[in-house]
């Protein structure tokens, strides 16, 4: 099984990308990662209360979790698990940590999307993908069933 990291702005249309993996790469098995960057609170306060600062749960609603959940369903042979996890930082050895962390393997974001920021602590998930310390593969590459050298085993098969 393979970890994938794919940013979301709490749209069901940041989603895309999990059905364009599972579709693309059908007979492969992958945990998919949410995550969404933030920065920390400058003051102490809001770093005492930091899940009142940045209400994940609330941000992350009951519509975005329906669709992982279908998500999962439609894709079950494919897709072995949708979790989300937050950033909370945004420097490269923060992102490497996550990414380590997390046992990623690839990061996998809708090149065709402008993702919006969706509250006050949100950091641009562009800047965050300039950061990540393993391979990145847009969303246009699976559709195109092509991805640029040099390419990790896990997506040999749709290489050219």
């Amino acid at each position: 099984m393979e970890n994938v990291l794919i940013p979301t702005d709490f749209t069901l249309a940041s989603l895309r990308p999990i059905a364009l993996l599972a579709e693309a790469l059908p007979d492969r098995e992958f945990a998919v990662t949410l995550f969404h960057p933030f920065r920390m609170p400058s003051d102490i306060r809001s770093l005492l209360f930091l899940q009142k600062s940045i209400p994940v749960s609330q941000i992350f609603g009951d519509e975005l979790r329906a669709e992982c959940r279908r998500l999962k369903q439609q894709y079950g042979q494919t897709i072995a698990s949708i979790n989300f996890k937050p950033l909370y930082g945004t420097t490269k050895a923060t992102m490497s940590l996550f990414i380590e962390g997390n046992e990623i393997d690839i990061l996998l974001y809708d090149d065709r999307y402008t993702y919006i920021i969706p509250h006050q602590y949100s950091e641009k998930i562009a800047d965050c993908i300039k950061l990540v310390t393993v391979q990145i593969l847009a969303a246009s590459q699976l559709r195109k069933k092509k991805v640029p050298a040099p390419s990790v085993l896990l997506f040999k098969e749709l290489t050219v």
